[in-house]
C-alpha cells in the first residue's frame, strides 16, 4: 500500500506547532511530566540517576490508516535510535489525517 502524499511545508509547520502548543500547555503548564520543562528538550533534572537531557523530535506524516501510521512510527523509532539521545530522546509523531474514529483501534 503506498503512503499517502506528504503535506505541504507550511501545514506541516502549523500541525507540529499544535503539536508543541499543546506540550507547553499540557504536558509542561500542567507538570503532566516534571522532567520536561521545554518543548525542545526532555528529561531535564534526571542526570542523578544516569539520564541526560535530550531533543524532542516531532516527525510528521500525513498517514490516514493504521498501517501508514505504523510505518510512520516506525520511522521515527528508528531516526531516534540512530541518533545520539542528546540529539533526541523523545518522539512526538504527529498525525493530524488519522481519523479520530481510528483512534479507538490505534
Amino acid at each position: 500500500i503506498p503512503a499517502p502524499a506528504e503535506a505541504a511545508a507550511p501545514l506541516r509547520e502549523v500541525e507540529t506547532q499544535r503539536i508543541q502548543n499543546w506540550v507547553q500547555r499540557v504536558i509542561i503548564g500542567m507538570k503532566v511530566c516534571p522532567f520536561t520543562q521545554s518543548v525542545n528538550l526532555a528529561a531535564t533534572g534526571l542526570e542523578k540517576v544516569g539520564v541526560y537531557p535530550g531533543g524532542i523530535y516531532y516527525p510528521y506524516s500525513s498517514a490516514t490508516s493504521l498501517i501508514h501510521s505504523l510505518g510512520a512510527t516506525w520511522e521515527a523509532l528508528d531516526r531516534m535510535l540512530a541518533a545520539p539521545p542528546a540529539e533526541i530522546s523523545t518522539v512526538l509523531l504527529v498525525l493530524p489525517r488519522y481519523s479520530p474514529d481510528d483512534h479507538a483501534r490505534f
